[in-house]
């Protein structure tokens, strides 16, 4: 019988304090459906969302499987957390206000018509699971952040698929139409489900999209109107921070992992000096999860 998933803390975060940078690696055991971070002021009382982003640059995840590090996400911020993997997902379907924990899912059960494991992470050919947290020089309420898994119990398994969520810094935009070639594609065993389009500190507007895989149009002219009704097709709740371009209509995301040619063109109204592109994928695809119990608590 499948067991439900248990949350267990593991330990409290090292070294938090202004400017530091605290490194934790969480035993790699069992299957991972996500990570909690509970934020705790010395009163003690749980921090705010607005206080986590001021305590924390960013976060990162990185395992190493098969000798290579591969890495979950890559110094995400906490607005983009909030954001992008809990409220864009979830804020349809409940209303919560986000205080004292920052929850990073990994598993994402139901989002794909054909998914192996839900997505969750296995353990059993990982050697390392390492979590960063990047404390800002402005931190004033942390005190302690406690680090709490989300594991179940049933046989370990490979690492096999799972979400990667991967950002490109971009230094500069003009208005008019931004042509970008380098989004992430022709790396084998990927696909790609969403990306967010970061609209900058001081925001740009995006008036419209075209996305093209090999010739073939996904996008051909993506408007704010039309985009609303597909988040709210897929049950996604827009930030006003991105321009959200989902990719798993259908609920199947995208092959880039085959693609020779993968553009974007977007449409700047107004155009941001900088900013962030996030990209969700699942990588490891046609990777096997089946393997006899190995590394269980």
């Amino acid at each position: 019988m499948a067991l439900s998933i248990l949350q267990r803390k593991f330990a409290d975060l090292p070294n938090v304090g202004a400017s530091n940078l605290s490194t934790i690696n969480i035993p790699a055991m069992n299957n991972h459906h996500g990570l909690l971070l509970n934020f705790i002021s010395a009163v003690p009382a749980a921090l705010t969302q607005a206080q986590i982003e001021t305590d924390v640059s960013w976060v990162s995840v990185t395992l190493t499987h098969g000798g290579k590090q591969v890495k979950i996400l890559d110094r995400m911020t906490p607005a983009e957390i909030f954001d992008l993997l809990n409220d864009y997902p979830e804020a349809a379907l409940s209303t919560y206000t986000n205080a004292g924990v920052l929850h990073i899912p990994y598993a994402m059960p139901g989002r794909f018509r054909a998914q192996n494991w839900v997505l969750a992470l296995g353990m059993a050919d990982v050697s390392v699971y390492n979590v960063q947290v990047q404390f800002s020089a402005g931190l004033a309420t942390t005190a302690t952040v406690e680090v709490v898994p989300e594991i179940d119990l049933e046989a370990t398994r490979p690492l096999g698929e799972h979400v990667e969520w991967r950002i490109d810094t971009r230094d500069r935009a003009a208005t008019g139409i931004e042509t970008l070639i380098d989004a992430p594609h022709g790396e084998p065993g990927t696909a790609m489900f969403e990306y967010h389009i970061g609209l900058g500190t001081a925001p740009g507007v995006i008036s419209n999209v075209a996305v093209t895989l090999d010739k073939n149009d996904i996008y051909t002219d993506l408007d704010a109107a039309m985009n609303n009704l597909n988040l709210h097709r897929r049950r996604r709740t827009p930030n006003a921070d991105y321009f959200h371009v989902p990719l798993d209509l259908n609920h199947t995301p995208i092959d880039v992992g085959n693609a020779k040619e993968f553009i974007q063109k977007w449409t700047w109204g107004t155009a941001p000096v900088t900013y962030r592109v996030i990209y969700g994928l699942i990588a490891g695809i046609g990777q096997s999860n089946v393997q006899p119990a190995t590394k269980a608590a």
